[in-house]
């Protein structure tokens, strides 16, 4: 229901640049791609030093006691325009996190920086959690930061697993 008015809405606006055809055509494009991938897929990923996440595959990585410091490297997959991930990462001591090069951030992706090292512990025992969010951008082939956000988790949160508690 909702794309007619989106692609009415869409056309409305483009009629005057008569780009209307080609911008449907993406709009067609990413609502398919999102119809195959409308679950959120959540991984919880072992601690390694490099991650390659799958784009095809993964939607949202969550690694939780992060132990060393770790590289994301450029998403493997053929990722569609709009398409977000989510990394959610905690730990209990400080850590360095890069990203490849195809990841994008500040002046080129909404004024918003990696941080280089997360996890200061909390002087309260809780457990530190940052959450980066990315779109991908096809006009460029890379996934740009929208945002970083940071918080923390109960202190029993560090024992839980998806398997139950450790």
């Amino acid at each position: 229901m909702r794309r007619p008015i989106l692609l009415f809405a869409l056309c409305g606006l483009l009629a005057l640049t008569g780009s209307c055809k080609a911008q449907e055509a993406l709009v067609l494009k990413a609502e398919k791609a999102k119809d195959s991938t409308s679950q959120l897929r959540v991984v919880l990923k072992n601690d390694q030093a490099t991650i390659t996440p799958n784009i095809d595959d993964w939607q949202m990585i969550i690694i939780r006691q992060l132990q060393q410091d770790t590289r994301f490297e450029n998403p493997k997959g053929s990722p569609f325009l709009g398409q977000e991930l989510r990394i959610e990462l905690s730990c209990d001591q400080p850590r360095h996190v890069t990203f490849g090069d195809k990841y994008r951030e500040g002046s080129h992706a909404f004024l918003t920086r990696f941080p280089t090292t997360i996890c200061e512990p909390a002087p309260d025992g809780k457990i530190p959690k940052v959450t980066y969010t990315l779109r991908y951008d096809e006009s460029t082939d890379t996934w740009d930061l929208l945002a970083v956000n940071f918080e923390t988790l109960p202190v029993d949160q560090r024992l839980i697993t998806p398997t139950g508690r450790q």
